[in-house]
């Protein structure tokens, strides 16, 4: 049985839609992060499932339990939920030592003083932080009152653990420093511990999940790996979204046994794309999703396969590399390339040829 289960969750704030028929399902011990533009609604789904918020529709089972049913008029209190939550701004108590911090949930929960203290000091211990618990939040770091709080959401060992943009506050060095430490603690959990982040950094989200919700308008856009996001987007939002600098609009000319032929308006070239890297059904059109760096520049050359004639209308030097603007019929398409010493730089004019590589997707 999956730990987290929704189903046609929906929510809205007045007339705006924040949340549009959600249906997902979390299995246990996975680190899943919601990760999406502002205002796209994962923020939301989370305090949905901290029970923060009250969905309009649908219902919300965690570990086997119903939280939220909008047809039986359930919805179980926050504090019931067993779950732990480290909020952005991490929500200490300011005139509390960090010990009184980690205590505080178990004092809630009636746990004997003795018990509650061995669990603070087995879990600072953990944390790194066991040199802190006499001192209070204001006399800490970003990053220490950062583990504090994650100390917090864990005392209780609750199944599921929400956290939201926990490194949204830590300069770069620190994050990347507390980034590691979150998926150090969280292959000592093992499977006894789910975790779900929200986050609007890709970067984040790559170096953490298991598995990468994409939201996008109140819906979710997709779901998979890390590596299925980065290397096989379905959609152009989650193309774009994810670094494809390229969105080239095409013709589709024929399918056969060897791919999918297709053209570019204003271009006499044809590309062939392979079977694998064809997403949704096939019509008269769709677009074309890769890297600046998934194609080749090339001079000119006569029975050139799997190329598009252009010429370049820009460049720009980026320190050891350099992006080419290059004009190929009605469209312009980014091309980035390693520079060597010695290398020559194409000029603006200079014709070239637009070389297509296996990475490139096309989106229909």
């Amino acid at each position: 049985m999956s730990e987290l289960v929704l189903r046609g969750i929906t929510k809205s704030f007045g007339q705006n839609e924040v949340l549009a028929n959600l249906n997902l399902e979390i299995e246990a011990g996975e680190f899943i992060c919601f990760l999406g533009p502002s205002g796209c609604g994962k923020t939301t789904l989370l305090r949905c499932l901290a029970g923060l918020e009250t969905p309009d529709s649908g219902y919300i089972r965690i570990g086997g339990d119903r939280m939220f049913d909008a047809d039986h008029r359930l919805a179980v209190p926050a504090h019931k939920r067993n779950i732990g939550m480290m909020f952005q701004h991490y929500a200490l108590w300011p005139h509390m030592t960090i010990l009184e911090n980690l205590m505080y949930p178990l004092k809630r929960r009636k746990v004997a003083r003795e018990q509650a203290l061995a669990q603070v000091e087995r879990l600072s211990d953990v944390l790194g932080i066991s040199s802190l618990l006499d001192r209070i939040p204001a006399q800490l770091s970003g990053g220490q009152q950062q583990r504090v709080a994650l100390g917090r959401a864990l005392i209780t060992h609750p199944k599921l653990i929400l956290l939201d943009e926990p490194l949204s506050n830590l300069d770069a060095s620190l994050r990347i420093k507390v980034r590691s430490e979150i998926r150090e603690l969280k292959s000592r959990l093992g499977e006894s511990t789910t975790m779900v982040m929200v986050t609007h950094d890709q970067e984040e989200a790559v170096a953490l999940a298991d598995r990468i919700v994409l939201f996008q308008g109140g819906k979710i856009e997709q779901i998979g790996t890390p590596i299925e996001l980065m290397m096989s987007p379905k959609t152009v939002f989650a193309a774009q979204f994810v670094g494809y600098e390229n969105i080239v609009d095409v013709n589709l000319i024929g399918l056969g046994d060897s791919g999918i032929e297709v053209s570019v308006p204003g271009n006499s070239g044809t590309v062939l794309i392979s079977k694998k890297n064809a997403v949704g059904s096939l019509g008269s059109g769709g677009q074309l999703a890769f890297r600046a760096d998934d194609i080749a520049i090339e001079v000119p050359a006569e029975s050139k396969r799997n190329a598009l004639r252009g010429s370049i209308v820009k460049r720009t030097v980026l320190g050891r590399f350099v992006e080419y603007g290059v004009s190929v019929g009605e469209q312009t398409v980014i091309a980035r390339r390693a520079v060597r010493s010695g290398d020559e730089l194409y000029d603006v004019g200079y014709p070239i040829d637009v070389c297509f590589g296996e990475e490139v997707r096309l989106l229909t």
